[in-house]
């Protein structure tokens, strides 16, 4: 007894934090996902196209029950049967179902277009936010790594005010120094001002993560395609009808020896010969839009990558000369602090502020490249 309930606890202290470990990866994995993969507005699309494919196929995945009463003259001629026998101008009531293979195909192709039409919904709503979001071409790691350099120099550049305006007043430096030294303070505020306000309108670079817009376009070509084919496939269901149909006859006031009736109808529909070219045409036709159509999202998406691929081109080569500029800079820094003369130290003051520019300029690229490597799909040059 107290071994198995040494296993018991033993299961559950392992079972329940690795239940707990699975859930946080799950859940972690879940907000990862970008909103450009799953958009929200896709649910609730597919929830609407399903939901509409599955009342439509309702009725043609469910037998058919029917009945009728009546009256019919079946003995035009004369009869040698007996009054008792003959069945004319007698009351019948008919009742019994029937059931459609044809409906069946035709119900289980609209459900296949409702799913391709899901699918394809949600690569364009995520190509259309993408649209959106990203008309500035401005990513949010961008901007932070830009906005950081700038906050982390902004007390030294207090620091450097501060001691010219001591200067000042020991009149070992000019008033026109001092001012010079405000102004190159104030630009680096500006810059870091207008940073700020790019963050409201840059895209989120979490968002992009996981997320390649030349794959997007490719999917979306091929469940654009897949959704055509899956219509064509609906159009031409139940050509081939199989159906049957029983139930029970009773004719009133008539002997019956047998009242149930069975049918099987296999039939074929001839428009079905005449499809084919016209299902060719309409694919031809589709394609031929598709590629063509200069409103799509797939055609603005296209020529936004086009834009990104080019800014990517750009910023790879300033990329490089900030790179040779802050190597340039960094050692005229470190040569002009060996000097201890006043003039010097302005100097390198100057240089200071132009350091700090080209750095900011520099992590902007760096960060900036990475997330457009992520969009396009191409490693960073």
């Amino acid at each position: 007894m107290n071994k198995r309930l040494v296993c018991l606890c033993m299961f559950f202290a392992i079972g329940i934090p690795l239940s707990a470990q699975t859930k946080t990866a799950l859940a972690t994995s879940q907000t990862k996902m970008s909103p450009y993969v799953e958009p929200v507005a896709a649910g609730a699309y597919c929830e609407y196209v399903r939901g509409v494919a599955d009342s439509q196929a309702a009725p043609l995945l469910a037998p058919v029950l029917f009945g009728s009463i009546g009256n019919s003259t079946a003995e035009l001629l004369p009869s040698n049967l007996s009054d008792a026998t003959v069945v004319a101008n007698r009351t019948r009531f008919l009742t019994g179902g029937s059931f459609s293979v044809g409906n069946v195909q035709r119900a289980f192709a609209l459900k296949r277009v409702a799913r391709a039409d899901c699918e394809q919904y949600k690569v364009t709503a995520g190509l259309e936010a993408f649209i959106q979001d990203n008309n500035e071409a401005l990513t949010s790691n961008a901007l932070e790594a830009r906005a950081q350099v700038l906050r982390e120099a902004l007390p030294h550049s207090e620091e450097i005010l501060s001691r010219t305006g001591k200067s000042v007043e020991a009149h070992s430096a000019t008033v026109q120094e001092h001012h010079g030294m405000q102004l190159r303070r104030d630009e680096l505020l500006q810059i870091l001002e207008q940073t700020d306000s790019d963050m409201g309108k840059a895209a989120r670079s979490e968002s992009l993560a996981m997320f390649s817009l030349q794959e997007l376009l490719e999917k979306e070509v091929v469940l654009r395609s897949r959704q055509e084919v899956e219509e064509g496939r609906m159009r031409k269901a139940g050509a081939w009808e199989f159906s049957v149909r029983a139930g029970y006859q009773r004719i009133l006031g008539a002997p019956q020896t047998q009242p149930f009736f069975g049918t099987a109808t296999l039939s074929f529909d001839l428009g079905r010969l005449w499809q084919a070219k016209a299902e060719k045409r309409a694919s031809e036709g589709f394609h031929h839009w598709v590629q063509e159509d200069p409103v799509g999202p797939s055609e603005r998406s296209f020529m936004l990558l086009q834009h990104f691929r080019a800014i990517q081109k750009a910023e790879s080569q300033r990329l490089r000369e900030t790179n040779a500029l802050l190597e340039d800079l960094e050692q005229r820094l470190e040569s002009v602090r060996q000097v201890t003369d006043r003039r010097a130290e302005s100097y390198a003051d100057y240089v200071w502020f132009d350091y700090i520019k080209v750095k900011a300029e520099h992590a902007f690229l760096a960060a900036h490249l990475k997330d457009l490597s992520i969009v396009t799909g191409d490693s960073q040059q």
